[in-house]
């Protein structure tokens, strides 16, 4: 393959140039770069060189022939030493001078410079301190040669000359000088700097001059390629004019007579290209998708309508095969389709339907409805299918919604015809149980107390008749406020509310806080009990299943609606927890009820948040006579 394919001529030819000029460009470029940073590294080498013997040269000719012992030099002296090292590194831009002298096989300092270049702050090495990296030593105190070395550890990255000597009692001893590594790294990046800009200055003049001898050797062949590419790109008046060598005249003229033909030709061609891309754009437009596959191993689509792209992927990834069937169609449906094509095929059929599921590559399945067509070749051997796909996603959708609708409303019927014989059973037992056996021991205590005199047992017993009654009477209240509390038949809704919140704190312990900004709201009985009912309920759930002893209503009326908000911040849920809900007085229940009247309900909750239930519900027409006011004063409630 050629890997120059698709260049233009006059860059072909400036990249000849350009293999030419750019080696020799790289080549002044390294030679710079290495003559100078070779300099910049001998001179920092010398300026070390000079300034280690500079430090030398500052102390005294007999200083280490002195030293024997921690104590030899005073601390006040080796101030002196290290200030005049620290003013000196500053001077010459070096990190450190030192020097240090081998001790039974350990480096000691005798001269140091402070890290910070101030000696007061006393970061420097001691006097005699040993040296914590005495393994950079080992070599200069072995040959006792000049080295160059570079080192890393506590003292910093650094870069050091290392000159050992000999004291006067044969001893060794050397001093060093270093510099920062960074400060040797940033020289170097200004060589390479100006390295980079030697080779620029030799490299763009050669560019320039490569470009313009190239364009000048091809503008010929350039010029006809232009001309023709606009013929090509559908220009078919522009004529080709272009002169030169005798090839280029040979092309020019053979491509002004293809021209020509063409120009004959495409008037014929554009009627029917008008024609087929209208049939293709009301395809496109339609909800249906065509389609065409060859009955082979994984159906090779052989043609498919644009509107595809709906299901995530484009009518050219299935054509070109980078999207085949089996790759978006649901696992369980391959086998039916495969079913459905053998029976029609095995029965000699042409046509055929079917529902299916695709998943796109966005994971979301698309329910299609399918009609296909088989078409045979001369022989009557089947070849291919054609067919078309509509989407019928959310059809089914609302199909399956309206099942699961009216299974709850079957699910409501069903136990709002068991509710009356639950609470029956409810009264009985609360009767039986509770009240019953409370007369009962109410009317033991009247058989005694007939047949007692001891006044003492008499009002022991008096006491306990009166104890027993209060019982009895808290529990009719408790059984009536269950059945029916008195709040449902009232009209004024704050003082309705205000009384069942009084109630709830009693029975439930649930704290209610009722807020009506001050407005007195009275409605007809059947819309005050409903909201009540409503309320009641939304209310002990929170006693029951929220997790918290507080809770908020508001209540308001905008024009001819009422407004309700039933809060509290327990543990929350997931309002899509609920959907399925279908039994007894929930959710559910309460937005059907709602829903009878014109109302709505609007949950807020998560888990762990609390929860927030909007229900607003028009008010009852004033007329009654009205079809709506009949129709709520029919509507069950209680």
């Amino acid at each position: 393959m050629n890997r120059f394919n698709g260049w233009k001529i006059h860059n072909l030819a400036m990249l000849v140039m350009l293999a030419i000029v750019l080696p020799l460009s790289v080549w002044v470029y390294v030679l710079d770069f290495t003559n100078h940073k070779g300099d910049a590294l001998r001179n920092i080498d010398n300026q070390l060189l000079i300034a280690a013997t500079m430090a030398e040269a500052t102390l005294p000719a007999d200083y280490h022939d002195r030293i024997s012992s921690s104590t030899d030099v005073s601390q006040e002296d080796y101030d002196v030493v290290v200030e005049r090292y620290n003013k000196l590194c500053a001077e010459l831009g070096l990190e450190y001078l030192w020097s240090l002298m081998l001790v039974d096989g350990h480096p000691r300092f005798t001269s140091s410079t402070s890290p910070d270049k101030n000696v007061s702050n006393g970061l420097h090495a001691k006097f005699f301190e040993p040296h914590s990296n005495p393994e950079l030593y080992q070599h200069a105190f072995q040959t006792m040669e000049t080295q160059f070395r570079i080192n890393k550890d506590k003292w910093g990255n650094i870069r050091a000359v290392l000159i050992p000597r000999y004291d006067a009692h044969g001893r060794k001893y050397l001093f060093g000088a270093s510099k920062k590594m960074e400060d040797i790294h940033l020289l170097i990046l200004h060589i390479l700097r100006d390295a980079v800009l030697t080779a620029a200055a030799f490299l763009i003049p050669a560019v320039l001059l490569s470009r313009l001898v190239s364009k000048w050797l091809t503008k010929p062949i350039s010029e006809l390629a232009e001309t023709a590419k606009k013929i090509g790109a559908g220009n078919y008046d522009q004529s080709i004019t272009v002169t030169g060598a005798h090839e280029i005249n040979v092309l020019s003229e053979t491509l002004e007579s293809t021209r020509l033909s063409f120009q004959r030709h495409i008037a014929e061609l554009k009627s029917s290209v008008k024609e087929m891309q209208e049939f293709k754009d009301n395809v496109n437009n339609s909800p249906v998708i065509f389609f065409r596959v060859r009955i082979a191993p994984g159906f090779p689509t052989e043609f498919i309508s644009d509107n595809i792209d709906f299901m995530g992927f484009t009518a050219a990834d299935m054509i070109s095969g980078k999207v085949t069937w089996d790759q978006f169609m649901y696992k369980d449906d391959l086998k039916k389709i495969t079913e459905a094509l053998n029976q029609t095929l095995e029965s000699n059929g042409e046509t055929y339907a079917l529902e299916g599921r695709v998943i796109p590559p966005n994971g979301e399945i698309i329910w299609y409805e399918n009609w296909n067509r088989i078409l045979r070749d001369e022989s009557g051997t089947p070849t291919h299918v054609q067919g078309l796909l509509i989407d019928i996603t959310e059809r089914k959708a609302a199909r399956n919604r309206n099942i699961r609708y009216q299974n709850r409303l079957k699910a409501l019927a069903q136990d709002l015809t068991h509710a009356e014989d639950k609470e029956r059973r409810m009264l009985a037992t609360a009767i039986h149980d509770d009240l019953g056996q409370m007369l009962a021991g109410l009317n033991m205590k009247f058989s005694v107390l007939k047949e007692t005199s001891d006044r003492d047992r008499i009002n022991d017993l008096v006491q306990q008749v009166d104890e027993l009654l209060n019982q009895i009477m808290q529990a009719c209240k408790s059984l009536t406020w269950e059945i029916s509390p008195t709040s449902l038949y009232e009209t004024d809704i704050a003082a309705g509310l205000e009384r069942m919140a009084s109630d709830l704190k009693k029975y439930f312990g649930l704290e209610v806080k009722i807020e009506t900004a001050g407005i007195r709201i009275e409605l007809d009985q059947v819309s005050a009990a409903l909201i009540f009912r409503c309320i009641k309920e939304l209310l002990v759930n929170i006693a029951k299943h929220s997790g918290t002893q507080m809770a908020e209503v508001g209540i308001s009326r905008i024009e001819n609606k009422v407004h309700m908000v039933v809060s509290d911040n327990g543990k929350g849920f997931n309002p899509s927890d609920q959907e399925e809900e279908a039994s007894g007085f929930g959710l559910f229940s309460i937005k059907e009820r709602l829903t009878h009247f014109n109302g709505s309900m609007h949950i807020e909750s998560e888990p762990g948040k609390g929860t927030k239930i909007l229900i607003i519900l028009p008010l009852a027409p004033a007329d009654p006579e009205s079809d709506e006011y009949k129709k709520r004063q029919a509507f069950p409630i209680v």
